[in-house]
């Protein structure tokens, strides 16, 4: 060993990384092909935060002979790496080729089955799991991953088989027990799913698993008709939730980001040209559908309802346009606001601008798309962006799924969102309120501003007549009428639908939900003067 190597041994085990990373740096010029060193100051660099020189590190040490056991970490810790990054998609083939090298490494079955879950491949992360329990079955959180994705594509025996599995072999597993208590809601055992949660109460809870079970057992007691007790449960809950929100530091409060938004239709106002949706610019026709709306307005029935036609393919609220829109700047190279500098878009910018997005789509999707289908890109609160969509995708298809405002404001109160900048809006219902009118007002001003044709469909017309519906939504998108989609609640078993009417939607068309807000009157009676004007407007 030579004195070096003495010096970086003392250096790590006093902890004193940055030194030792500074003398292995030395030994690898040395002796490039020390590649024990050089796998070493990979790790160091990962673990001191210099994450882009450890991925550089690993990867070129990837190219080498290494040796299997080697190999095997090298292609370990460079998966964990990008996995720190959420770059989910290329950590999976790091994880199979050390898979390739020696299957026999349960925790990093785990590791891949964690990232097919987060690419949405649900029947990948499940073999993945279970492969992972082959090597080692004592993993309870293992049991729990797949009783959680069993659930999520209603296939509710197989869930419970795996949450009592869990529970077999961590009796303790607050989630397993939720979940148990859940699946009884799912099956309309509500008093039993009741108990379950209440006993779930009577433990000492983390505060956060704690207002998840008060969300839901408000959920259920709605269902049982104790509509004073589960506004007081969910409103305890939201509460709760609002305490351990931690914003990010550059995020904006909640007056300010509605602020934020209402200033957009004063940049449309102020920059006005002649054509806002210019067809003559862009270089390929896209066939896209963007489906917006306040969050729960029945934006997944109607997504779930088109997605069963053969011509058209879902996208299931994957963030590509508001990644789009954030990285405006680097796709067109030049200093750009947004969205004060729309009007100034050049042909070529538009053209580089539309290309990003096919390809951040096709790598959410991980597949190419087919152009010969239309693409249906739903996520509610891109109405706050119909102005870029009509700039940068002229040609599209808008369409906005409205609900009475009472009913989505309530339903938006009551839903377990993961807590973020705009979600954060529904932990109090004055605030949800508030929101739903800046973000209706402001469409509704940028619409009638830039000439914006969008087909309005409203909840309650499809739960009253869907054959009249779906046609409607059909000739617009301007595709031949298909027979399944009156049967979507069918062909929604086989999906994962990602929001929180995954579990609506695979029912026929039921009426339950439309005026459920006269229930709960009383409480929402601070929130119903915000909404008046949307009220009037919306003809509700």
């Amino acid at each position: 060993m030579t004195k070096n190597k003495g010096k970086i041994e003392k250096l790590v085990s006093s902890g004193n990384l940055g030194k030792a990373s500074k003398l292995l740096e030395q030994e690898c010029l040395k002796n490039p092909q020390d590649t024990e060193s050089r796998l070493r100051l990979a790790f160091i660099y990962g673990e001191i935060g210099l994450f882009d020189k450890a991925e550089v590190s690993f990867n070129s040490l990837l190219k080498l002979k290494l040796g299997v056991s080697r190999s095997v970490k090298a292609h370990n810790a460079l998966g964990f790496l990008l996995v720190q990054r959420k770059d989910y998609s290329n950590a999976i083939p790091l994880y199979q080729n050390s898979l390739s090298l020696n299957s026999d490494q349960a925790s990093i079955y785990f590791n891949l089955a964690g990232c097919f879950k987060e690419e949405r491949r649900v029947d990948e992360a499940i073999e993945a799991y279970l492969e992972s329990l082959k090597r080692n079955p004592d993993q309870p959180l293992a049991y729990r991953e797949i009783a959680q994705l069993y659930e999520q594509t209603h296939q509710l025996e197989k869930s419970r088989e795996y949450a009592e599995l869990a529970l077999k072999f961590s009796a303790n597993d607050i989630e397993s027990a939720f979940l148990i208590s859940k699946l009884n809601a799912r099956e309309k055992s509500y008093a039993l799913a009741r108990q379950g949660l209440e006993d779930l109460l009577d433990r000492n809870l983390p505060s956060r698993h704690r207002s998840i079970v008060l969300l839901e057992l408000g959920m259920v007691l709605d269902k049982l008709g104790k509509y004073d007790e589960a506004f007081k449960l969910i409103s305890d809950a939201n509460k709760r939730l609002e305490v351990l929100y931690k914003p990010h530091s550059e995020e904006s409060g909640l007056e300010e980001y509605r602020i934020e938004l209402e200033a957009y239709i004063d940049a449309y106002k102020e920059n006005p040209i002649e054509c806002w949706r210019d067809e003559s610019v862009i270089d390929e026709s896209y066939k896209i559908i963007f489906l917006i709306g306040f969050p729960r307005s029945g934006t997944t029935l109607t997504e779930q309802i088109l997605e069963s036609h053969d011509d058209i393919v879902a996208t299931h609220e994957l963030p590509a346009l508001p990644r789009l829109i954030r990285k405006i700047e680097s796709i067109i190279g030049r200093e750009f606001t947004y969205p004060d500098d729309m009007p100034g878009l050049s042909k070529k910018e538009i053209n580089l601008l539309r290309k990003s997005y096919l390809v951040d789509m096709e790598s959410f999707l991980n597949k190419k798309i087919d152009k010969s289908k239309y693409l249906l890109d739903k996520l509610p609160l891109n109405i706050v962006h119909i102005g870029f969509i009509a700039r940068v995708f002229p040609e599209a298809k808008i369409l906005l799924a409205l609900r009475d405002p009472r009913d989505v404001c309530l339903s938006c109160f009551m839903q377990n969102f993961t807590v973020n900048q705009a979600m954060r809006q529904y932990l109090d219902i004055y605030d949800t309120a508030k929101f739903y009118d800046v973000v209706m007002s402001t469409y509704l001003k940028t619409k009638d501003v830039l000439s914006i044709e969008v087909l309005e469909t409203r909840y309650e017309d499809i739960v009253e007549n869907l054959e009249a519906s779906a046609r409607r939504l059909l000739d617009f998108v301007g595709v031949n009428w298909d027979d399944k989609v009156l049967a979507f609640h069918e062909s929604a078993k086989q999906r994962q639908v990602h929001t929180p009417s995954y579990q609506g939607v695979i029912q026929p068309i039921y009426k339950g939900s439309i005026s459920k807000w006269k229930n709960y009157e009383s409480g929402l009676y601070p929130a119903l003067s915000v909404i008046d004007d949307c009220l009037d407007k919306f003809k509700y």
